[in-house]
């Protein structure tokens, strides 16, 4: 007998084309063409196919196959969605608490320590402090922090094109006005 995974809640509909916001019971990835069960078990449900699949924090935005309106999400209000335990695959990236965790990118450059989590209503902020001492928030999202090492306490990350800028400029900016 298949196994599944219930791996949220249908909030609402997430726009006017169909996206629904998906209240997820544990942080995972998807990947698009997976085959979920959405329903109130995953014995009385129907299948669909996901399109696309992006998380923030315990939030996720899917597209299903077939569903392309609001009215047409909204019906699947406050259902469970369930995959396979086969393709569930849970991504974990970020730790309850990662303060005093390293950041680094994706070509190793050190970009300072994480002091914390700041909640933010589209998704939670990580607060990442510089060796200069500037802080600056990196959004907690699976297109930016795309790899930890727990052992050593390590995130990587993939900060967006002009993040790293922008917060250099603030720190020069701020030198300046003393």
């Amino acid at each position: 007998m298949e196994s599944y995974v219930h791996l949220g809640t249908i909030l609402r509909p997430h726009g006017t084309d169909g996206r629904v916001l998906v209240e997820l019971y544990q942080v995972c990835s998807i990947r698009p063409g997976t085959v979920v069960r959405i329903g109130y078990s995953p014995a009385f449900c129907r299948e669909f196919i996901v399109e696309s699949f992006s998380t923030s924090g315990r939030r996720a935005i899917v597209r299903l196959q077939g569903i392309r309106s609001r009215p047409d999400a909204d019906r699947l209000r406050e259902q469970g969605v369930f995959s396979l335990t086969s393709e569930f695959a849970a991504t974990t990236q970020v730790p309850d608490d990662p303060t005093g965790w390293r950041i680094i990118t994706t070509d190793g450059e050190m970009l300072g320590y994480a002091t914390g989590i700041e909640e933010n209503p589209a998704h939670p902020l990580l607060s990442i402090e510089r060796s200069d001492g500037s802080r600056f928030l990196l959004p907690m999202v699976s297109n930016f922090i795309v790899g930890r090492d727990e052992t050593a306490g390590v995130l990587v990350v993939d900060p967006p094109e002009g993040l790293l800028e922008t917060a250099a400029r603030k720190v020069t900016t701020r030198k300046r006005d003393r």
